[in-house]
């Protein structure tokens, strides 16, 4: 633990230095990005088969939170509160 005034200040300061010049993710443009559509599906294929998020981030070769967020952009898309839920409607979306 880092205690030392001096120090808290330094580390704030970057911090707040830092967060000024990040940029937000534009979500819209990397949906329509080649890209990512491929991990999108690829979550979207696997994750009805009941695998978990880490299992999918493994096969795919992605952090887990980067799956992390496809499940949650797939949340919102099939209005689903829990994953099993969201498991659910795709299996069912996917057999219709």
């Amino acid at each position: 633990m880092v205690d030392d005034p001096a120090t808290v200040a330094f580390v704030v300061d970057t911090f707040e230095q830092l967060w000024q010049q990040a940029e937000g993710v534009n979500w819209t443009a990397l949906a329509d990005s080649s890209a990512s559509p491929t991990a999108h599906e690829q979550v979207a294929r696997l994750l009805p088969r009941g695998l978990t998020q880490r299992a999918i981030a493994t096969r795919l070769g992605l952090s887990e939170r980067t799956v992390a967020g496809h499940i949650a952009r797939l949340r919102e898309q099939y209005d689903a509160e829990t994953l099993f839920q969201l498991g659910w409607q795709m299996r069912g979306a996917r057999d219709a």
